[in-house]
């Protein structure tokens, strides 16, 4: 399962959000698809942050890192600069 964090794939008028909006909103729905994933059974999750400011990809982290019985890594160490992170699930 891929998600893709980028906002205009989330809302239909992105540019009715402020920037704190936008990372609330991109928060509440890696959650979401997290706990969808866990009820689920899906082993994997690929979550498509971009390449920006690091602001996105700080929050993604820092979600991951609170979870358990996950394991993560950044796939740019498949293919540079991809802007994703893998995650398998136990």
């Amino acid at each position: 399962m891929v998600l893709d964090l980028h906002f205009h794939n989330l809302v239909k008028n992105p540019n009715d959000y402020d920037g704190f909006e936008r990372l609330f909103l991109q928060k509440e729905k890696l959650i979401d698809t997290l706990s969808f994933c866990r009820k689920n059974h899906l082993k994997r999750l690929e979550i498509v942050h971009g390449i920006g400011d690091g602001v996105l990809q700080r929050m993604v982290l820092d979600v991951l890192e609170s979870q358990t019985d996950l394991d993560f890594y950044n796939k740019e160490i498949l293919h540079h600069q991809s802007g994703a992170v893998m995650v398998e699930f136990h």
